[in-house]
């Protein structure tokens, strides 16, 4: 943890150093104290552990600062990409009007011509240095993520993970409460750190396939025996159809199990306790259907275009206080694209919504 504490500066150092322009200089800038409030949360935690103060530890992992601290990383890293993307743009805008302006120079200004070719030429050259800026800031906040934010998250999750088996003592009934509270508290904690990581390498284009060919009924059943427990914590109604015999696909399976979850999880959110959430699997003659529907709170029409956007979230969820960072349907939405097939929604306000994912048998994917 000291060791990556360590390394931490110099990454922040090289992502204010490969930003664009001067406001996202500033914003990569504001990173630096946000972090550093981050690892001074986690390391208060790990200090109340250490000195055996488990209620004190898990309260404060509850008390939301170590989420806020987060929340705030990841709202300014996407400005900064934001910023620098803008700026790419305004370049390459820049760079077609005077190549389209040199075009139309008559030969009797073949001097002026010359100097605007230089001057492209020039602009053409900063827009280069700029996109590989971009990409090395991309290349750092992965790096930021994987590293730097999981391997404390990862270290907490351990000790945790002792402490319950025992192997520290024996707990109180109390003592085991919140210890498992803390874990429940700290598995989502790495969720969202994973989903974050997920999504940075989707927008660097390193999200990439391992087809492997398995039975797709399979996939199924372990994606709801994994969500067994809180769906029937909250007492909802759970209704798998699959077929009777295998459906076999070529497909990555860790990313599509993913993907599912995603899907399921949302259903469980968005219905009541007492509703219920419908999983399917449909066997095509060139490709496998895998729905998720629920008779929750549905989504506006309006809003529909907009749910697999990156931090995209419903009015309803928001009205509601529902958990989410907005991720989930993002990473959905590109696993299916890199398996070049589709999804599609259907939802009613108050009614329920549906999706569907439409992913080809065969290897025809994007690696």
């Amino acid at each position: 943890y000291r060791q990556q504490v360590t390394n931490l500066g110099h990454h922040l150092d090289a992502i204010e150093h490969y930003t664009a322009t001067a406001e996202t200089a500033a914003q990569a800038r504001q990173l630096r104290p946000r972090v550093a409030g981050l690892l001074s949360e986690q390391n208060r935690i790990l200090a109340l552990y250490s000195s055996g103060d488990a209620a004190g530890a898990t309260a404060a992992i509850d008390d939301g600062t170590e989420t806020a601290y987060m929340s705030e990383v990841v709202s300014l890293a996407d400005a900064i990409q934001r910023g620098d993307i803008a700026q790419l743009e305004a370049d390459q805008r820049r760079i077609n009007l005077l190549a389209k302006a040199s075009r139309d120079v008559s030969l009797a200004s073949l001097g002026i011509t010359l100097l605007l070719a230089i001057l492209v030429y020039y602009l053409y050259l900063k827009g280069i240095q700029s996109e590989r800026r971009l990409d090395r800031a991309k290349d750092e906040f992965v790096s930021l993520a994987s590293h730097q934010l999981r391997t404390p998250a990862t270290g907490v999750k351990s000790i945790l993970a002792t402490l319950v088996s025992g192997d520290l003592g024996e707990l109180s009934p109390r003592q085991l409460h919140f210890a498992h509270k803390a874990l429940e508290s700290n598995d989502r904690g790495l969720a969202v750190i994973e989903e974050l990581l997920n999504v940075a390498k989707a927008d660097a284009g390193r999200l990439v396939l391992n087809p492997t060919t398995f039975d797709a009924a399979e996939l199924v059943r372990a994606v709801v025996a994994d969500q067994q427990a809180g769906l029937a914590a909250k007492q909802l109604n759970l209704q798998v159809d699959l077929p009777a015999q295998p459906v076999t696909v070529t497909a990555d399976h860790e990313k599509l199990y993913m993907a599912l979850g995603n899907l399921l999880d949302n259903a469980s959110k968005y219905t009541p306790a007492g509703g219920s959430v419908e999983v399917g699997l449909t066997n095509r003659r060139g490709s496998v259907r895998l729905a998720v529907g629920d008779n929750g709170s549905g989504i506006a029409k309006a809003e529909l275009p907009l749910i697999f956007d990156r931090f995209g979230r419903s009015a309803s969820a928001e009205n509601a206080h529902i958990e989410g960072t907005g991720l989930g349907l993002y990473l959905v939405g590109r696993v299916v694209e890199l398996h070049r097939g589709r999804i599609k929604v259907t939802s009613r306000l108050g009614k329920g919504t549906k999706f569907v994912m439409i992913i080809p048998k065969r290897k025809s994917v994007s690696v």
